[in-house]
C-alpha cells in the first residue's frame, strides 16, 4: 500500500512518497491500447511468481515464454493481423487474455532498421532541435521574435541571479521548510538553464563563466547535496538543470568527468533513486518522471559514465514502450486535467532528449498520439478551469498544449497549435525547438466527445470555436491515490473563457484538512449529497458509470449509475444530464436509501444566485429552476477560509445547495439550468411531469427520460 503527500499545484505536483508494507498484489496483466496499438506492444503484469506468457495470431502460437520480469516486448514488429496474448502466474491461477489488432500503419516507437541505440553524428546540445539555431543567433540573421525572446531571457536571468543562493544540504524538517527548499532549488536550476541558453545564443563568455562558477560550487560538495535532495520534485529539477548545463557547456570543460560523476550521484543517491526502477513495475507518475529524467541524464553523460551506458541499456526501451502508468490510452490522465498538463512539463523535456539522441521516439507512444485530440476537447487553450481532480480550479496553461502539439505529429496537433501564438509560449520552449509542421489533411473537432478510459464526456455548442458553450460530465472515477476526486457524475460548464458552473475549493495541500473534508469530497462538486454533505466514498477502483448515452444534432445526454460511489444507507443513485443546444441543461437525480435521509443538491456557480420567485434563481450568467425536489431549502455562500492566499481575481465559486427539509427514503431532484437567460422568473412554455417516465417541454423542445435512463428529444 502506498501513501503519498503532494504539495501545492503551483509547484507542479511536488511529491513525497512513503511506502508501507503490504501483502502481495493480485495478479494483473495489461497492454497499452486505445484506438491504436503500438507495434510491437508492451505486455506488462504484476505477479509474485514467474509468468507463463503466450502470444497467438489467428490460432497459431507466435511466442510461448516463461518470464521472470514484469514485462515483455517482442524484439521485432508484429506483422498485421489479429492477436491474443495470455499470461498467468506459474504458481497457479487463471490466465488473463488480451486481444488486439496490428495494422499496417500501427505506430512504432522504435526504428528497427537502426542497429545502434544512439544516433550517429550527434551534436551538442542534444536538447536543441539542431545546431542551426546557434548559427542563426550568432550571425545576426535570426528573427526579431527570437531576438526578443533572448532579450526577455537575459532580463529573467538578471532577476533570478539576484535572488539565487547556494544549494543547502540541510534536510527540511517541516512542510514550510520543504517548500522553501523546493523554491530555492528551482531558482538555482532556472539560473543554470537560463545561463546555458544565453551563452549558446549570444556567445557572451560572461554567461559561461558565471555558469561555471555556479556549477563548481556544487561539484565541490556533490555527495552531500545529492543525499539531501529528499523529495522527488526538487531532485528532478536539480538533476535536469545539472545535466542541461552539462549538455551546453560541461561536456567540453576540463572538469567534465567530475561534472558527469556528480550527475550520476544525484540520479542514484537523491530521491530519484534511479537504480530502484530497474525491472520493477512503475506504479505512479512520480516514479515515471524520476525514471525518464534519470535516463535522459544518463544519455547526456553517456560517453563519460560506465553507469550511464549500463542504465540506458537496461532501461531505455522499457521506459519508452511503457510510458506513464497514469496515462490513459484515449489521451487522458487518471488524475484529471491539471495533472495532465503538469505531466507534460514533468517529463516531455527528458523525452525530447531520448527522441533527439536515440532510435526511440517516445512521442509516437499511443498516449502521445491520442493526447492532442484529448486536449482539443477537454483541455482547450482558453478554458478557465482544468475541469476535474486536484488543481481543477487552475486555468488551462496554453504552453502545455503548445509543447505537446509541437512534438506530436498527428492532425489534432495542427488544429490545437494554430490557436496559440508564439508570444504565448515560454521563452525556453520557444528557443529550444521550432514549431512542428504537421502534414496531411486538416482536422476539426466534432461537437461531442467521449473518452471512456478517462471518464470524460463533452458536448459543445460549436467545438471548432473557443468562444462557445461547452458542458463536461465526469463518467468514471480516476485513481484517487493519483489526485482524483469523489466526483462521479459531476458537471462543469464553460462559455468560452468564462466559467459558469465549476467545482469549489482549491488545491492547498494533498491531505490537508480542507482537501480531506471538502475539496476532494462530493459536496464540493455539482452532485447530490445527504446529511450535511455526505456523498460518494473514496473509491480505489475506477469504474465506468454510463448506463445510456446519446447525441443528436442539437442535443446530447447521458444517464449514469452513481450507486457504486455511495456506501450504506444509500442503496441506489442515478443521474441523467441532458444538454439542449445552445444553452439549456436538464439534470435529474433519482436517489434511494434504506433509511430516511435529508438529501441535498449542490451547485457551484461562479457568481451568486439570487431568488427571482418561487423555485427560480439567477445571476447575470444563468438561471436555475427547481422542477422537483420535495420542499427544498436554498442556501449559498463562499467559505473564504478555503481561498486564503489566492491571487486577486482567482476563482472563488459560490457553494449553493438545495436541502430537503423532510428526510425521505426516496427522492427525485430535477433542475433546469438556462445558461444564457435574462433573469426571467420562469421560462415560457415550461412543462414538467413525472410518472414512470419524466416529460419536459421547454422552448418548443420535448424531452422524455425513460425508466431505463434512455432519453428522447423532439421538437
Amino acid at each position: 500500500m502506498k501513501t503519498t503527500w503532494r504539495k501545492k499545484w503551483l509547484l507542479l505536483a511536488t511529491c513525497f512518497i512513503s511506502a508501507t508494507a503490504s501483502s502481495a498484489p493480485p495478479f494483473s496483466f495489461s497492454l497499452t491500447s486505445g484506438e491504436e496499438v503500438q507495434n510491437p506492444p508492451i505486455f506488462q503484469w504484476v505477479s509474485d511468481s514467474p509468468v507463463l506468457f503466450r502470444l497467438v495470431e489467428n490460432g497459431s502460437v507466435v511466442s510461448e515464454l516463461e518470464l521472470n520480469s514484469s514485462y515483455w516486448i517482442p524484439n521485432a514488429p508484429l506483422k498485421p493481423g489479429q492477436y491474443c496474448a495470455s499470461a498467468r502466474p506459474k504458481n497457479g491461477g487463471a490466465a488473463i487474455q488480451r486481444c488486439f489488432q496490428i495494422k499496417a500503419d500501427s505506430p512504432k516507437v522504435e526504428a528497427f532498421s537502426q542497429k545502434d541505440v544512439l544516433h550517429t553524428g550527434l551534436q551538442r546540445p542534444y536538447i536543441m532541435d539542431g545546431f542551426a539555431m546557434s548559427i542563426l543567433a550568432r550571425d545576426g540573421t535570426d528573427s526579431a521574435a527570437r531576438k526578443k525572446k533572448i532579450w526577455e531571457l537575459s532580463r529573467a536571468y538578471e532577476r533570478v541571479s539576484a535572488s539565487t543562493a547556494g544549494v543547502s544540504t540541510a534536510t527540511a524538517q517541516s512542510a514550510p521548510a520543504m517548500l522553501e527548499h523546493i523554491e530555492a532549488i528551482k531558482k538555482w536550476s532556472d539560473r543554470a538553464t537560463y545561463a546555458s541558453n544565453l551563452w549558446y545564443f549570444t556567445n557572451n563568455s560572461q554567461y559561461k563563466s558565471e555558469l561555471s562558477d555556479q556549477i563548481d560550487a556544487v561539484l565541490s560538495n556533490c555527495s552531500s547535496i545529492s543525499t539531501s535532495l529528499t523529495d522527488g520534485r526538487s531532485a528532478r529539477t536539480f538533476l535536469w538543470a545539472l545535466a542541461y548545463a552539462y549538455d551546453f557547456v560541461g561536456y567540453s570543460q576540463s572538469n567534465a568527468a567530475e561534472w558527469a560523476t556528480c550527475i550520476e550521484k544525484v540520479a542514484r543517491n537523491s530521491a530519484i533513486n534511479a537504480d530502484k526502477w530497474e525491472g520493477r513495475p512503475l506504479e505512479t507518475a512520480t516514479e515515471y518522471n524520476s525514471y525518464v529524467n534519470a535516463i535522459a541524464a544518463a544519455l547526456i553523460i553517456y560517453n563519460r559514465s560506465a553507469w550511464a551506458k549500463q542504465y540506458v541499456a537496461a532501461n531505455l526501451r522499457r521506459a519508452v514502450y511503457a510510458g506513464n502508468p497514469y496515462w490513459n490510452a484515449d489521451g487522458g490522465y487518471e488524475s484529471g486535467g491539471a495533472y495532465e498538463q503538469w505531466t507534460i512539463v514533468n517529463s516531455v523535456y527528458a523525452l525530447r532528449v531520448i527522441e533527439q539522441t536515440t532510435k526511440y521516439n517516445p512521442f509516437n507512444h499511443v498516449w502521445f498520439r491520442a493526447a492532442p485530440r484529448y486536449f482539443s476537447y477537454m483541455i482547450r487553450p482558453n478554458a478557465p478551469t482544468s475541469l476535474f481532480g486536484d488543481g481543477h480550479e487552475s486555468p488551462v496553461g496554453k504552453h502545455y498544449g503548445a509543447l505537446l502539439a509541437d512534438f506530436v505529429d498527428v492532425p489534432a496537433s495542427k488544429w490545437y497549435r494554430q490557436l496559440i501564438g508564439n508570444d504565448e509560449v515560454p521563452v525556453l520552449d520557444y528557443l529550444a525547438h521550432s514549431q512542428f509542421k504537421v502534414e496531411g489533411a486538416g482536422w476539426t473537432p466534432a461537437n461531442s466527445a467521449y473518452f471512456p478510459q478517462s471518464g470524460m464526456l463533452g458536448w459543445y455548442e460549436d467545438a471548432n470555436s473557443l468562444d462557445s458553450m461547452a458542458v463536461y460530465v465526469r463518467t468514471r472515477y480516476g485513481k484517487l491515490q493519483g489526485h482524483a476526486h469523489a466526483d462521479l457524475g459531476a458537471f462543469v460548464v464553460h462559455n468560452g473563457n468564462k466559467a459558469l458552473l465549476v467545482n469549489s475549493g482549491r488545491y492547498d495541500w494533498y491531505g490537508s484538512a480542507q482537501w480531506k473534508n471538502y475539496y476532494q469530497q462530493s459536496v464540493s462538486h455539482s452532485l447530490p449529497t445527504y446529511g450535511g454533505g455526505k456523498g460518494q466514498s473514496s473509491p480505489k477502483v475506477a469504474s465506468d458509470a454510463v448506463v445510456q448515452r446519446g447525441v443528436g444534432k442539437d442535443y446530447g445526454f447521458v444517464t449514469l449509475d452513481l450507486s457504486q460511489g455511495f456506501a450504506a444507507p444509500v442503496k441506489a443513485a442515478t443521474r441523467t444530464v441532458v444538454y439542449l443546444k445552445p444553452s439549456l441543461l436538464l439534470v435529474v437525480d433519482k436517489l434511494l436509501a434504506d433509511t430516511p435521509l435529508a438529501w441535498e443538491w449542490n451547485l457551484h456557480p461562479t457568481k451568486k444566485l439570487v431568488q427571482l420567485g418561487n423555485r427560480a434563481w439567477a445571476n447575470d450568467q444563468l438561471c436555475v429552476y427547481e422542477l422537483e425536489g420535495n420542499d427544498l431549502a436554498y442556501q449559498t455562500g463562499i467559505n473564504t477560509s478555503y481561498y486564503k492566499g489566492m491571487p486577486v481575481g482567482a476563482l472563488q465559486p459560490w457553494h449553493t445547495a438545495w436541502k430537503s427539509r423532510t428526510p425521505t427514503k426516496e427522492q427525485v431532484m430535477a433542475f433546469l439550468i438556462d445558461l444564457s437567460c435574462n433573469k426571467t422568473k420562469w421560462p415560457v412554455g415550461l412543462s414538467y411531469k413525472r410518472r414512470e417516465d419524466i416529460m419536459l417541454s421547454v422552448h418548443g423542445r420535448n424531452v422524455e427520460i425513460g425508466a431505463n435512463g434512455d432519453v428522447r428529444v423532439s421538437q
